[in-house]
């Protein structure tokens, strides 16, 4: 059994969040016929290589208000999004870690209602002198240390 990394402190949203996905890629547009679209994928590897990091395989992602289902038939389903501007989710890393956040990049269908918006993610460290302000990312990429927090935020319409 792995060692935690992130521990789920608050969630104001529906609580709706995806595990199952995997980053959407080039592949996901070109086949829809949208060649040079913004993707998960390429925004994890361009925010990670920008920090030093490269890895030989991109981890599966944390769908933060992803409203993804498994159907009957075994094939997911990724629905409009249950959650709405305001909602937040706040996690505490219980160890170093380095954070990648990638706002979603899905414009043609109704994951997130036809059109991408921002995130808001603050990090802050257990002690108050310590906070850092708060920023939009899209991709982004924020630090932590063992007993830092997250905070994002969905932002917009």
């Amino acid at each position: 059994m792995g060692v935690p990394i992130l521990a789920l402190v608050t969630d104001t949203s529906p609580g709706v969040h995806d595990m199952l996905f995997p980053p959407c890629d080039r592949w996901l547009y070109e086949s829809a016929g949208l060649f040079d679209h913004p993707n998960c994928l390429h925004n994890f590897i361009s925010a990670a290589a920008s920090m030093g990091i490269s890895l030989p395989v991109v981890p599966d992602p944390v769908n933060v208000f992803q409203n993804s289902r498994p159907q009957p038939d075994g094939t997911l389903s990724v629905l409009a999004a249950a959650s709405e501007p305001g909602d937040a989710i706040s996690f505490r890393a219980l160890r170093d870690v380095v954070v990648v956040l990638t706002s979603c990049s899905v414009d043609n269908s109704p994951t997130n209602n036809f059109r991408c918006t921002a995130l808001q993610l603050r990090v802050e460290a257990e002690e108050p002198h310590h906070s850092t302000a708060s920023s939009r990312l899209l991709p982004g990429v924020g630090g932590g240390n063992q007993g830092s927090g997250g905070h994002m935020r969905r932002v917009g319409p």
